[in-house]
């Protein structure tokens, strides 16, 4: 039994899709901002993975409640090669985000959308002590 696993990794990729909507003006996002994240992954014939991710950003608002401004969506889908100690991944992702307009919440100028495509190949290697 090993008592601690360091993972680090090395990832190229290339993005042949990026887009970005968002007005001249500035808009600053709440200091005092949290997230929380929802990500699944499924594992298919031990080399094959396609998974996603759900994150929210909020600010609370009045007592006990929160008002989301934001959220991001991912999926990805995976080819991984694996040892005992590293893997090669070939892999595609997907990710958009958008602003969310709530009650009265000081919403952006104009809604925020992002989208973005990357192919990319990921090397990982752990180190067992």
């Amino acid at each position: 039994m090993n008592w601690l696993t360091l993972i680090w990794a090395l990832q190229l990729g290339y993005m042949p899709l990026q887009q970005v909507m968002v007005d001249s003006a500035m808009w600053q996002a709440p200091s005092n901002a949290t997230d929380a994240t929802m990500e699944a992954t499924v594992v298919l014939f031990d080399h094959i993975e396609l998974g996603g991710l759900i994150r929210s950003y909020q600010t609370p608002g009045e007592w006990d409640n929160w008002m989301p401004y934001r959220m991001d969506y991912g999926i990805h889908a995976d080819i991984v090669f694996r040892t005992e100690t590293s893997a090669l991944r070939f892999g595609i992702g997907h990710e958009c985000d958008h602003s969310i307009t709530l009650g009265n919440f000081p919403s952006p100028p104009v809604p925020l959308a992002m989208a973005a495509t990357e192919v990319y190949v990921r090397f990982e290697q752990r180190l067992h002590f």
